[in-house]
């Protein structure tokens, strides 16, 4: 099985093994330079694999831009690998108003019907991610997303301080609201734009736009992390809870589609209501008051992602599902037209 996918730095040996990335597939290819280094731009991205797609068995397209303009040629140009997966779409919630966006609208779901498969990070996501492009539910699968952390281990820390970290959907506001009169030292990293217009209360040491190594090594020192989630129909939070748990960290997370997948309540995790702040300050004054529970929620949650939320598992689920919709295209009950393979 031969992949073609756009994204240069997966670490996992499978992945780098058995699939090739596009800067690799256009070495040696008579193209202009400039064009193949704009390769960045998911426009020019989507292009350029269609250029080199009839060498592959599956195109694995990284980001919504280049399946889309993957997903156009194929439809104008007719496909010519035999399997067109995608990944890490970020659906918009924001309802679309223009004839602009209309457009726009009806356009990616013409050209996504190219895909055979997309992933996403929450089984919450299939239906909404179906309605976006306009395909069977059936077409949208979910991969549990795994942790940044190579090594997960227990690292005890120094601090005694809650932990808050994140830029993408977080709910700043009641998280200061639950901790303001707690009377315990809080640390947050977050971005200049998310805090705006924010009140911080007089606990929190704030950290703002600071480089991952940092934000990692405040991360270690953390008694406990919370990661303040908003009520969304996209999934988000999964790198925060499951870096928290590859440290050993006992995690509190509002629970949302992003999380349901990923925390068993009182196994891994704790829960809070998403909004309401009395329920947050409520678990974390109960998880910082009880050590044998955090001693168990740091177990599991490390436990959790040794078997099943890691890089690994991830990506033999991916190659899995690689290889069977190839089988079913091979056997002619994919896509007409789809090419065989040995």
């Amino acid at each position: 099985m031969k992949v073609l996918q756009n994204q240069d730095d997966f670490k996992t040996r499978l992945y780098r093994e058995q699939s090739t990335p596009l800067v690799r597939a256009l070495a040696g290819r008579r193209l202009p330079r400039r064009l193949v280094g704009m390769r960045s731009n998911g426009f020019i991205c989507g292009m350029l694999m269609y250029l080199v797609s009839g060498e592959f068995d599956v195109i694995e397209t990284i980001g919504h831009r280049p399946a889309f303009t993957y997903g156009l040629l194929c439809r104008l140009l007719g496909k010519k690998a035999a399997v067109h997966i995608g990944r890490e779409f970020y659906l918009e919630d924001r309802p679309r108003t223009s004839i602009k966006s209309a457009v726009l609208e009806c356009l990616y779901r013409y050209a996504l019907t190219s895909l055979d498969a997309l992933v996403v990070n929450a089984t919450g996501e299939i239906e909404p991610y179906a309605r976006s492009i306009g395909q069977p539910a059936a077409k949208v699968r979910f991969i549990a997303w795994p942790s940044n952390i190579d090594e997960p281990r227990l690292i005890e820390g120094r601090g005694t301080y809650v932990f808050a970290a994140g830029s993408s959907l977080r709910d700043w506001t009641t998280f200061f609201e639950a901790v303001a009169d707690l009377g315990l030292p809080c640390v947050v990293v977050a971005s200049q734009n998310d805090i705006k217009g924010q009140k911080v209360p007089e606990n929190v040491d704030l950290h703002l736009d600071v480089p991952y190594e940092r934000y990692r090594a405040l991360l270690e020192d953390a008694r406990i992390v919370v990661v303040p989630l908003l009520k969304t129909q996209r999934s988000t939070g999964q790198s925060c809870f499951l870096e928290a748990m590859s440290y050993g960290k006992p995690v509190i997370a509002a629970r949302v589609v992003g999380a349901v997948d990923y925390i068993t309540e009182g196994f891994n995790g704790l829960y809070y209501r998403p909004g309401d702040c009395a329920d947050l300050k409520e678990a974390i004054s109960k998880l910082m008051g009880d050590e044998d529970l955090r001693r168990t929620l740091s177990a599991n949650g490390l436990a959790s992602v040794g078997k099943t939320f890691n890089s690994g598992a991830y990506v033999e689920a991916l190659f899995r599902m690689m290889g069977q919709l190839l089988e079913s295209a091979s056997a002619g009950q994919g896509r007409t037209g789809a090419k065989k393979t040995a």
